[in-house]
């Protein structure tokens, strides 16, 4: 249905819904979320979204008013009246679980660089760069040395592996698996999200598990020194050896991060379009 000024009832109704969906993910979503991208630069990203993605969404909501699976923008695209999004209040609640959506998206997406942080400190603590922090231009926070190195890394991979372009096709394919307020809720999705953080944690794991098995060893070597030669001071040798070792492993393992990071972003927009199919039932 069409005011007599010929605009669309449906495309004004859809688009701040599926711009705030946008909004969402563009304010959390790796790269596009960074203390360096201004506010502005990522609310008209989110607008411009919102304006090429609503036709879509329309179509798909008048695919499914045609096999009886109506709901409020299906109508009014059917040429049904204002009225079919009822009260003022239950539009704002759709758009608050829009913008929530989005931001889950976004979180989602953002497991692939936190699995970088997270093996990054942990080779952090072995090597005794905990206590030496620089500053993350993703988050904005104090991250140790290794952590904000694999941190940089995984963005490099992320643009190499056309990781923005994976995120705009996940808004495009959001608003086909689940058309704008048409958000449900779904018993999987819990476990989903628990399985999504089960695999940051053991991309993690994968990342740092050269440096710390070698870290390991030479623990183990130290120890036998010290048995063997107690008039050896291993504090005073082990800390250098320790970190010559470490940064030895974890050069000879960077080549191969990208072959850990591939699958793991793979696995996290495929997790993205199953928690979407799941929500919409």
């Amino acid at each position: 249905m069409t005011l007599e000024l010929g605009i669309d009832l449906a495309y004004l109704a859809a688009l701040p819904l599926v711009s705030l969906r946008c909004l969402g993910t563009f304010a959390v979503a790796p790269l596009f979320g960074s203390r360096f991208v201004p506010a502005q630069v990522r609310v008209a990203l989110g607008l411009l979204c919102g304006v090429l993605l609503v036709p879509l969404a329309l179509g798909g909501a008048g695919g499914a008013a045609a096999a009886g699976a109506a709901g409020p923008l299906a109508t009014l695209a059917a040429g049904g009246s204002w009225g079919a999004l009822a009260s003022p209040m239950e539009y704002a609640i759709r758009c608050g679980a829009e913008l929530l959506l989005g931001l889950g998206v976004g979180y989602l997406a953002l497991l692939f660089l936190a699995a970088a942080q997270i093996a990054g400190q942990v080779m952090d603590m072995e090597l005794g760069f905990a206590m030496v922090s620089v500053l993350d231009p993703q988050f904005g926070l104090q991250l140790p040395l290794i952590g904000s190195l694999l941190n940089l890394l995984g963005v490099l991979v992320f643009l190499a592996l056309d990781g923005h372009l994976l995120l705009m096709r996940a808004l495009r394919d959001s608003v086909l698996l689940l058309p704008p307020g048409g958000l449900g809720l779904d018993a999987g999705a819990a476990e989903l999200l628990l399985r999504a953080f089960a695999a940051t944690f053991v991309t993690a794991l994968k990342l740092a598990a050269p440096v710390v098995a070698a870290l390991f060893l030479v623990s183990v070597a130290l120890g036998i020194v010290a048995r063997t030669v107690p008039q050896m001071n291993v504090f005073v040798v082990g800390l250098p050896l320790r970190i010559a070792v470490g940064i030895a492993v974890l050069l000879l393992t960077l080549p191969y991060v990208g072959a850990v990071f591939a699958p793991a972003l793979s696995g996290v927009f495929e997790t993205i379009n199953r928690l979407l199919a799941g929500l919409a039932g």
